[in-house]
């Protein structure tokens, strides 16, 4: 197949007279539509193929859209220079490679939503528009403290020593605080207390950075943020947060806030009636973005990847505290950009950190050692 690298304008021009089949039914193509739902994406989609298709003949709604459902399969009786295919879920690399082995399905046209957003993200950060200061306020509302979360009783890693210590480099007059099993009631919440049992440590932060935050103030940091240059002017506004590639709200990017803001209540209140174990005490590994972000969208947020403000807090673009791509793994450090978030991913299982690590294995083969 023919893999490219377009962003989302130049792959809804080259839908024009084509087929579009979408290789995967999931959450990441009904991610896709909602996200860019303007596009109208679901009018051009002819078929859908997943490898959990037993039989085709049958049809799913999308965005009310009325569309059939094929086996894998029976690609070949529609396979032509007209067909383009859409990897639409998360193992782009096992699609790729899956496909790739038919003759015919060489001269068809490949895209990957994922790689999609993050050339739409390069694209559209040339005509965002920031403000020119990014003090909102005369006076330093957001204390200077930096606190970060470490459970386990396991060592901190190497590489994040050496982000940990980018925090003191640049921001020497910070006080930074460790919060771990010594200062830190794990028992809050049963959320957090089922996620400490099974020792998945990175749930526990979940709710614990907003806990911490919300009760002290100051700024919260993950322990795979780096720091480039100091954080003194995020001080100046009641709460700030960023976006990642995906063009949603992620505050393991890092974010600050005054003691008490409404925003990091609400979140806070999101884990009052969950558990971390579902009935067959089986772990949910939703990530704290997934859970979020549709209270951040009841009160205000558009995930267009815009500087915006919602409730009193600031959600930055991703290149200002998220440069580095969660899909590609690119860096594209702006003169806006205070930190990097490493995407460390800690909490991920295998079969995750395999399908991220991976498809950016393929992206720099297929694309980038191309110069597409």
């Amino acid at each position: 197949m023919k893999f490219n690298n377009f962003d989302i304008y130049q792959f809804k021009k080259k839908l024009h007279n084509k087929k579009l089949v979408c290789f995967g039914m999931g959450q990441v193509l009904q991610d896709f539509l909602d996200d860019f739902s303007y596009m109208e994406f679901e009018k051009h989609i002819s078929a859908i193929t997943d490898n959990k298709i037993a039989e085709s003949g049958k049809y799913t709604i999308l965005s009310k859209s009325r569309i059939p459902l094929i086996k894998v399969n029976d690609l070949i009786q529609i396979a032509d220079n007209n067909l383009i295919i859409l990897i639409s879920c998360s193992d782009i690399v096992d699609i790729y490679n899956q496909l790739n082995k038919f003759d015919y399905m060489k001269n068809v046209d490949c895209f990957a939503v994922n790689f999609i957003r993050s050339k739409t993200n390069k694209t559209d950060e040339n005509s965002r528009i920031y403000p020119n200061t990014f003090r909102l306020t005369k006076e330093q509302m957001i204390p200077k403290k930096i606190h970060y979360c470490w459970f386990g009783n396991n060592p901190i890693p190497e590489k994040n020593k050496n982000w940990i210590n980018s925090w003191k480099k640049f921001c020497p007059d910070y006080e930074i605080i460790r919060w771990d099993e010594s200062n830190y009631n794990i028992y809050k919440c049963q959320y957090m207390n089922e996620a400490y049992k099974e020792k998945k440590w990175g749930f526990v932060s979940d709710f614990a950075r907003l806990d911490i935050v919300y009760k002290h103030g100051g700024i919260y940091l993950d322990t795979d943020v780096e720091l480039i240059k100091s954080y003194d002017e995020l001080l100046y506004q009641p709460a700030f947060c960023g976006i990642e590639a995906s063009r949603k709200i992620a505050i393991g990017l890092g974010f600050g806030a005054i003691k008490k803001h409404p925003v990091i209540k609400g979140l806070l209140d999101l884990y009052k009636d969950i558990n971390f174990l579902d009935p067959q005490k089986h772990p949910n590994l939703v990530t704290c973005v997934k859970l979020q972000n549709p209270f951040y969208k009841k009160i205000g947020f558009v995930n267009n990847g815009d500087y915006q403000i919602i409730n009193g807090m600031t959600v930055y673009p991703e290149s200002v505290l998220s440069p580095k791509d969660m899909y590609t793994g690119e860096l594209l450090i702006k003169k806006n950009t205070f930190s990097i978030h490493h995407y460390d991913a800690s909490w991920a299982n295998k079969k995750m950190l395999y399908k991220t690590n991976s498809s950016k294995e393929l992206y720099k083969t297929l694309i980038l050692n191309h110069g597409k």
